[in-house]
């Protein structure tokens, strides 16, 4: 898991945007429906009022490691829809 989780970059908290991506791009995401770190009722709920596309995977909240083959599939989805 280590491994997987990135260093964050500075830039991030200072930078200044002037139109968030995800009101104007398509957004994802993943509900893991058997997750003990977030409520997937409040996950749902906030991907309801960002207008995001939810797919729904039985797993914990790592489930980028247990269902690796649905994460995958939910990006490549993402990655063809993007224009």
């Amino acid at each position: 898991m280590f491994a997987s989780q990135g260093p964050i970059f500075g830039k991030a908290f200072t930078d200044k945007i002037s139109t968030a991506a995800w009101k104007a791009k398509p957004s994802y995401g993943i509900v893991a429906t058997e997750d003990k770190a977030i409520n997937p009722d409040i996950e749902r709920n906030m991907y309801k009022r960002a207008n995001m596309k939810v797919t729904e995977v039985k797993g914990s909240h790592t489930i980028f490691i247990s269902q690796p083959t649905q994460v995958a599939a939910v990006i490549k989805t993402a990655a063809t829809q993007i224009k």
